[in-house]
């Protein structure tokens, strides 16, 4: 049992979560700037992201045969998108604030309406 958490750690501590948090970075900024950019295609960039950037970052995970590491680092770049979709729903109920909403109002160019009446 204590392997197994050993490898869970090992896999998202040091530069497995510098992945992760760059093709989260890099999936945002797919949604939010491209507006006919299909979201169906996201996990998959996210994954070519993983494995360059795996490759690119020295030391990730360089005990592990080419194979083993190809597919942690797919892994990694899946967990990126869970990672988005799990902040969106925290983030909307707890504090009421749709991040989805605000990245598409970034991707059309959309300024947001103050609906506040002044006082005179």
């Amino acid at each position: 049992m204590e392997n197994i958490l050993s490898s869970i750690s090992d896999l998202f501590l040091g530069n497995g979560i510098i992945i992760i948090i760059g093709c989260m970075v890099v999936g945002m900024i797919l949604k939010g700037t491209f507006k006919k950019f299909p979201n169906k295609f996201i996990p998959f960039i996210n994954i070519g992201i993983s494995v360059i950037l795996g490759f690119l970052i020295p030391n990730t995970y360089s005990d592990r045969d080419i194979v083993s590491k190809v597919i942690i680092l797919m892994f990694l770049g899946l967990s990126s998108v869970g990672l988005y979709e799990a902040l969106c729903i925290i983030i909307k109920d707890r504090f009421s604030i749709d991040i989805k909403k605000m990245i598409s109002k970034f991707s059309t160019g959309e300024k947001e309406e103050n609906n506040d009446d002044e006082m005179e």
